[in-house]
């Protein structure tokens, strides 16, 4: 059965990358006022944290998770006095960490999460870029923007399934999963990787009632640049070509709650508006019930491990 369509008022929800409000430097440089004192209109959101207050907005129950709130998100918690808005330290390289948020909704909540947002990303950073060469073993950036989505999908699999109950997972990703870039090669591995991940989870829409989509934004006038000047200028982020988080946010909203965007859909936004990315499958040559046998042969572990991570034999719990 099929998500459908899915009301975010009184769900809760987990948002990786969270308090992603940032500090627009910039702005602040040409102000001559330094930076206390300053006032919550000099912040530039991020994508998620738009998210976050747009979730917040439709009744939702939010988690943030995030190493830290910036002032912005700070300002925002302390102006809500609802109960319905929890932070979270996490580090998502962390695997702890993010099994913690559905003890985390639990506890404040007492129900696992219904959606999960894998926002949480990184931008060719110093300390983990291809050509800096910095690390020994394992990219830590590949490791927030791939396999942190990854790990967050089946931590919310087998907590969905535990609940009986469908969800939904949406990924940030990127137009940079359709492109390439000799400049920011990991990011681009990782956000082609981490589409390809969504559309393999396809059906886990059809076979477990949870659904995983991702959106592809184009360039964002959100910190991941404005707090960057030099990135911002290397890679020729300009303003007429950006669009908001706020309109991201929104596209976000819309993909988890309408019945429109099933699971294994990609989304692009960007300043040409929006539009679903076709992907043509190739598969191996076959007469279409041999395919289907080989598909249902290879799926067939998988399923009767959900089954008993599921525990139970009752139909899927609904609307």
């Amino acid at each position: 059965m099929v998500v459908g369509n899915f009301l975010l008022a009184g769900k809760i929800v987990v948002v990786t990358g969270g308090g992603s409000g940032r500090f627009d430097h910039h702005r602040l440089e040409h102000s001559g006022i330094g930076t206390l004192g300053v006032s919550p209109t000099n912040f530039l959101p991020g994508i998620n944290f738009a998210f976050v207050q747009q979730a917040i907005a439709a009744r939702a129950r939010v988690i943030v998770a995030d190493l830290r709130l910036t002032a912005e998100a700070e300002h925002f918690f302390q102006r809500l006095t609802s109960e319905s808005l929890v932070f979270a330290r996490t580090d998502v390289t962390q695997r702890k960490d993010l099994e913690a948020l559905v003890s985390l909704s639990e506890e404040k909540f007492h129900d696992v999460p219904d959606a999960y947002v894998a926002g949480a990303g990184v931008f060719e950073p110093e300390w983990s870029h291809f050509w800096a060469d910095t690390e020994t073993d394992d990219y830590a950036s590949v490791s927030v923007n791939l396999i942190h989505p990854m790990k967050l999908t089946r931590i919310a699999v087998r907590a969905l399934l535990g609940r009986n109950k469908p969800g939904v997972v949406l990924v940030v990703a990127s137009t940079a999963s359709m492109s390439a870039n000799y400049a920011a090669a990991l990011y681009c591995a990782g956000k082609h990787g981490v589409v390809g991940f969504v559309r393999s989870m396809g059906n886990a829409d059809v076979d477990e009632s949870v659904k995983v989509v991702a959106i592809c934004p184009g360039m964002v006038n959100s910190p991941l640049w404005t707090a960057c000047p030099s990135v911002a200028a290397q890679f020729s982020y300009s303003d007429e070509v950006a669009i908001g988080p706020e309109e991201v946010a929104s596209v976000m909203m819309e993909m988890i709650q309408d019945k429109a965007y099933p699971g294994g859909t990609v989304l692009k936004v960007d300043k040409k508006g929006k539009a679903i990315v076709p992907f043509e499958e190739r598969r191996r040559t076959g007469d279409a019930e041999s395919l289907r046998l080989a598909r249902e042969k290879s799926w067939g572990p998988v399923r009767e491990l959900l089954k008993r991570e599921r525990g139970v034999d009752e139909p899927m719990m609904t609307e």
